[in-house]
């Protein structure tokens, strides 16, 4: 006597995992785009005040994105484009009026701070992003 299995509901289901499959890239897409943002306000706020308006501003931030075949998000590079960001970041010779005074300014290392924070941050936003894709939908 044969024995025989019967699945009932596996068309739903099928319907939810589609419907996951399907938006899962956006919901994602925006979660990283939303961190970068996160990360470039949070680098912001460690900056003093003279660095954050007026002509010296280091808040020029510019992103590029790169996509996986699926339309997926795999990276985004965050870069200052303000002409003295990396002398402020990194450090510098000391110049006055012109002539080298065999100084040395140090760098701030704002966004290396800030990309060390990260480093914690940044599986937890996306882990919170995914559980919320999958209760979205039931799962």
């Amino acid at each position: 006597m044969a024995e025989s299995v019967r699945f009932i509901g596996l068309e739903g289901l099928m319907s939810d995992m589609q419907g996951l499959i399907s938006k899962a890239p956006d919901e994602l897409n925006k979660a990283v785009e939303k961190t970068a943002r996160e990360w470039t306000k949070d680098c912001n706020e460690k900056m003093p005040s003279t660095y954050k308006d007026g002509k010296n501003s280091l808040k020029k931030w510019k992103t590029k994105k790169e996509y996986t075949s699926l339309g997926i998000i795999s990276s985004i590079e965050v870069t200052n484009k303000a002409p003295h960001f990396h002398l402020v970041e990194n450090g510098h010779r000391k110049f006055i009026h012109g002539v080298d005074t065999g100084g040395f300014v140090e760098g701030k290392h704002y966004a290396e701070k800030t990309r060390a924070e990260y480093e914690s941050k940044y599986p937890e936003k996306m882990q919170e992003a995914i559980n919320k894709a999958l209760a979205d939908r039931g799962f």
